[in-house]
């Protein structure tokens, strides 16, 4: 079990647990998956920003490219390296929540030809 720290409303997670979200079945019994880099943590801001539940910024990067009322937690670039399966981090990760869909028993219906 991962241990969590409670900070206001908003609970700090050990570095472990993102670690552990690269493995597929750590990701569908948690219900999340990780984001990284710039661009794509924006692109999920703009198309689906309720389900981010958490980003990270290592402590090189700007915090005010994101809104006030985002969860956003400052780690250290080691931190951030540990965490990022990119070999060159960009420094931003988002915990996005699995979509409820991506899990279903069936297929979709096709839809049009």
């Amino acid at each position: 079990m991962v241990t969590c720290f409670h900070r206001g409303d908003s609970i700090l997670r050990a570095l472990k647990w993102y670690k552990n979200l690269e493995v597929n079945s750590f990701r569908a019994e948690e219900g999340f998956f990780i984001v990284e880099g710039t661009r794509a943590v924006q692109q999920i801001l703009c198309t689906a920003p309720d389900s981010v539940d958490e980003i990270l910024i290592s402590d090189q990067c700007d915090a005010g490219m994101f809104s006030d009322d985002l969860n956003v937690r400052r780690i250290s670039a080691s931190q951030m390296d540990s965490i990022s399966t990119r070999k060159n981090s960009q420094g931003v990760i988002a915990v996005v929540k699995i979509p409820p869909q991506s899990t279903a028993d069936t297929l979709p219906q096709q839809i049009g030809n």
